[in-house]
């Protein structure tokens, strides 16, 4: 049977307490358990790593463009999409410009209204005004089985009457939005 020490117990700066130096056998345990909780937190952290996992505040941020035009009844054009987080909240600012990419002289880009994000499913739904034409309802989901990360999804005017496909690419996956993408003078 164990004598038990007349000595204190020691913590370390944590405040755990540590073995006696006289149980060997604690020691040898305890740097054990260290050794495995360390080995442990490494494999935790890789496996999250290799699982994709994100910062899902910034998953929908950048400077996001189409390649084709889009087309409704009171628009024809390219669009792209500034998009910003905020807490958890996505913030943004839709530009719209002609057939070849030049910004629009009047109307060239109106303010988005989030209506409904789901930040786990990479989708989200905003709303957005253009010169009093009827407003654009984006729905939109993160796609990031292709080379670069896109949204993709339909623009829907308001009561239905007509609804596009649409893709918004970010180039080269930069998410940097340059400030003069960021105001609207509408």
């Amino acid at each position: 049977m164990r004598e038990l020490s007349s000595k204190p117990p020691r913590a370390n700066r944590l405040g755990v307490l540590l073995p006696l130096a006289s149980d060997a056998s604690a020691c040898t345990r305890t740097r054990a358990r260290i050794v495995v909780a360390v080995w442990l937190s490494g494999v935790v952290a890789a496996a999250l790593g290799a699982a994709g996992c994100e910062n899902l505040n910034q998953r929908f941020s950048g400077f996001w463009r189409t390649s084709d035009p889009v087309a409704s009844t009171f628009f024809s054009g390219k669009v792209s999409l500034a998009l910003g987080h905020y807490g958890r909240e996505l913030t943004g600012v839709a530009h719209y410009l002609d057939g070849i990419g030049t910004e629009l002289k009047e109307c060239s880009c109106s303010f988005l209204a989030l209506q409904e994000i789901d930040l786990a499913a990479g989708t989200f739904v905003a709303a957005s005004d253009h010169c009093g034409d009827p407003r654009w309802i984006w729905r939109l989901e993160l796609d990031t089985e292709g080379e670069s990360d896109a949204l993709v999804g339909t623009i829907e005017e308001q009561g239905g009457t007509v609804t596009v496909p649409v893709r918004l690419d970010l180039p080269t996956g930069d998410r940097f939005v340059p400030d003069e993408q960021k105001a609207c003078g509408e």
